[in-house]
């Protein structure tokens, strides 16, 4: 596997979204080279009939850190590849990296202590948790990759910031990065945000979900999937490198777009899952 080609997944038909990652993004979320060997490994199962094409997209998407709950069974998915060997604004996504990005992109100032807030808040090996600390926000809702609902989030920095900025996502028609950073300056009326702002405008603005890591690898609390492997281990639902650039065409960086089937639906799970 060359290690200078990358990945992305979109749901839809090879062509429906033009970009790397949705109109409004300022920047796209990537995968490395191991993960597009990991998949290749499984595409080799699935001509071995152990993997089903269905469980094949299942694999990919949680591996790359997608919730099961935004899985459509009823969608195809698509996989693009390509070469970024001399692709100049790809970035490690750690939390000091958005920092620079976002302070060079947007003039954003990150005061010293809201840096280390963000970067260092509590030791341990559950991101999400490390996001339900410094949001307030639920623990149960973080392990889906998500802080809804927003009432249930006790720190007021974050509940305030996220209120202003969830309506200026780009994943909404017509948003985009750039409005809502403007968003969130309006907000900030001049001040410097806090760790927990900061979390929220990362969110809202570049989908730097509760799941993400901050050191650059991918995180998923429902990877591996029920079963052998599932082993308990705290580094497990880590998964491969992740990278960042500059949203583009993937037809500009000569993706090749792979149509993959529709995962199976999403199993039933207790309350307590």
């Amino acid at each position: 596997m060359n290690p200078n080609l990358y990945g992305s997944i979109y749901r839809g038909a090879p062509g429906t979204q033009p970009k790397v990652y949705p109109e409004g993004f300022t920047w796209g979320w990537v995968s490395g080279y191991e993960n597009l060997q990991t998949y290749s490994d499984w595409r080799m199962q699935v001509c071995q009939r152990e993997l089903t094409e269905a469980q094949l997209t299942r694999h990919i998407l949680l591996y790359v850190g997608f919730p099961e709950s935004s899985f459509d069974p009823q969608s195809h998915y698509t996989l693009s590849v390509m070469d970024l060997g001399r692709e100049a604004s790809l970035f490690v996504p750690t939390w000091e990296a958005w920092f620079q990005a976002f302070q060079t992109t947007y003039g954003l100032q990150f005061p010293l202590s809201t840096q280390k807030g963000l970067a260092l808040y509590d030791k341990g090996d559950d991101p999400t948790q490390k996001f339900a600390n410094i949001s307030g926000c639920s623990a149960l809702a973080a392990r889906t990759c998500s802080d809804k609902p927003l009432s249930a989030c006790h720190n007021i920095s974050y509940f305030n910031a996220a209120t202003k900025l969830k309506d200026y996502s780009p994943y909404l028609p017509t948003k985009t990065t750039d409005q809502c950073v403007d968003a969130f300056k309006s907000y900030l009326g001049g001040r410097p945000p806090d760790a927990a702002e900061a979390r929220a405008m990362l969110l809202y603005c570049e989908d730097v979900s509760p799941c993400n890591s901050g050191v650059g690898f991918g995180f998923n609390p429902a990877w591996p999937p029920v079963g052998p492997g599932a082993d308990g281990n705290p580094t497990t639902p880590y998964t491969g490198r992740e990278f960042v650039l500059r949203n583009q065409s993937l037809d500009s960086l000569g993706a090749e777009q792979i149509r993959l089937s529709p995962p199976p639906p999403a199993p039933i799970r207790g309350p307590d899952q």
